[in-house]
């Protein structure tokens, strides 16, 4: 039976380390037992790293929101991929082994790395939403058929700004570039998404330190953010890096808000739907900036019409973090609503698709 992705992972609050235990139980969850041992581990033998550890304790603001323990993880990950210490090589190499002496070892020698490692953002940048944000596009479409103008905010390494160059399984609907080397196949429940041709007229995007996936060390820190025992999305990775190199997506270094806002005062063309959308991104913003977000995009599609239609798909925690909802609002309209589209798992990798009215 396929998991449904409605299951809660809901976020309690309490002392910061046990956000660890939290995160072990959403990745056993998620199919990814290995990574759930780690993280285990982790809690237990976190005090062999005691600088590393006063800073987990210690962390300032919102533990779950800013993914420190997918932060931890993928530190580690990424010294099992080199093997450094040794032990810890063998541990990931085989998926199983001695799990507290490799982890404690690890997190004494390599405790500088670490903390360097989670002073950053997650960087998992998952292709497997642009199957979300297609189908959205579809529905978008059933009215006119419009090419797209895609603006993303938060967009990393901009894989899911080539979108159109993927293909796609979704329930019964074949869909993207039937050519392309990645396919994209969430397992789906509830009914398919209507099918559209979606063409992508223009894309771009804008990030805070967008990867430079030129830079071998920037695909290996991306790569260390997909969960060792998930072999089918370090592979989807892969092949979209690949993609990135032949079609480089267009993305500027900066601040999304006031990109965002230029973006959306400058003169949309005739004929192109404007489709703003984010994934997994506005739990790093502030209270007040998030709101700000809002009610930039809501003022623009004020001022959209028929020929110059706005579209807004995100795909975030809801506010409690119990599910993962991709949400599209669309103007023009006398009044705007959010209508859920789907809810998700965090990877998209299951999509229980709801009915649109």
């Amino acid at each position: 039976m396929r998991p449904d992705p409605r299951s809660a992972f809901a976020h309690d609050a309490g002392d910061q380390r046990a956000g660890l235990l939290k995160q072990a139980e959403r990745a056993r969850l998620l199919a990814a037992p290995f990574t759930a041992r780690v993280l285990e581990s982790c809690f237990r033998q976190l005090d062999a790293a005691p600088a590393l550890a006063q800073r987990i304790d210690t962390w300032q603001g919102d533990f779950a929101g800013d993914a420190v323990a997918l932060r931890l993880a993928a530190g580690l990950h990424a010294l099992g991929q080199h093997h450094a210490p040794p032990r810890l090589g063998a541990l990931y190499a085989a998926l199983d082994g001695d799990f507290d002496a490799a982890i404690s070892e690890a997190l004494a020698a390599y405790e500088p790395f670490l903390l360097d490692w989670i002073s950053g953002p997650t960087q998992t940048n998952e292709t497997a939403r642009a199957a979300a944000f297609m189908a959205g596009l579809m529905v978008a479409s059933q009215q006119d058929n419009l090419p797209a103008e895609l603006l993303e905010i938060g967009t990393s390494a901009g894989l899911n700004l080539n979108m159109a160059h993927y293909r796609y399984d979704l329930a019964d609907v074949a869909c993207g570039d039937p050519s392309s080397p990645l396919r994209i196949t969430p397992a789906w429940n509830g009914p398919p998404p209507p099918y559209a041709a979606i063409t992508v007229a223009r894309a771009r995007g804008v990030d805070l330190n967008p990867i430079n996936l030129g830079d071998p060390f920037c695909q290996e820190r991306m790569t260390a953010y997909v969960w060792a025992d998930q072999p089918e999305r370090a592979l989807r990775l892969k092949r979209a890096m690949a993609i990135a190199l032949q079609h480089p997506p267009a993305i500027e270094s900066g601040s999304a808000l006031p990109w965002l806002r230029q973006q959306l005062a400058s003169p949309q063309q005739r004929g192109i739907r404007r489709v703003v959308f984010n994934s997994m991104v506005l739990q790093y913003f502030a209270q007040p900036d998030r709101h700000t977000v809002h009610d930039a995009i809501h003022r623009a599609g004020a001022q959209a019409d028929a020929d110059r239609p706005l579209v807004w798909l995100s795909l975030e925690w809801e506010a409690e973090r119990s599910k993962v909802s991709l949400r599209m609002t669309s103007w023009p309209s006398a009044a705007p609503q959010s209508v859920e589209l789907a809810i998700c798992t965090p990877y998209c990798d299951h999509i229980h698709w709801q009915a649109v009215p």
